[in-house]
């Protein structure tokens, strides 16, 4: 729940997972797991003393609901939304299924920056998923890539 009282339910969100905001109270949020594993729905702490826990990746008005009528929302809305990420490692299989059950981001762009795999055949996989999740694909090849 809201309070840091409540009680804790089982599992925890899994690194780097997608959430949606239902709502936000003080530093609680009370979300909808969209990517990622750990619990569909429930409530967590945004940021624990100078540490920020979750991070909003859009507008906070849009992220909250709040863009106002239709008009005012795609005004407000980018026309592109720009990702970076390195380190995915889809050597790993939970990776590789992290990469996999991401949702489709719309007008967006993602520049994947190294160490995405250790094999040719890990490489075309990632890189189509990444390809079916966002409308450009920007890659750089890092160390791991070049053994």
């Amino acid at each position: 729940g809201v309070e840091l009282t409540s009680e804790q339910v089982d599992g925890r969100l899994s690194y780097g997972a997608l959430v949606e905001e239902l709502q936000l109270v003080s530093d609680r949020l009370q979300f909808r797991r969209r990517a990622g594993s750990g619990p569909e729905t429930g409530w967590i702490s945004t940021r624990l003393k100078n540490k920020e826990l979750a991070v909003r990746m859009m507008p906070d008005a849009l992220a909250s609901g709040r863009g106002g009528d239709d008009e005012e929302a795609a005004a407000q809305r980018p026309a592109m939304t720009f990702y970076a990420i390195s380190d995915v490692h889809v050597e790993r299989k939970e990776n590789m299924r992290w990469l996999a059950d991401l949702p489709r981001f719309e007008q967006s762009a993602v520049l994947v920056a190294g160490d995405l795999g250790v094999s040719l055949h890990q490489l075309e996989q990632a890189l189509r998923l990444f390809r079916e999740k966002f409308d450009y694909v920007f890659y750089c090849y890092g160390n791991h890539e070049t053994w």
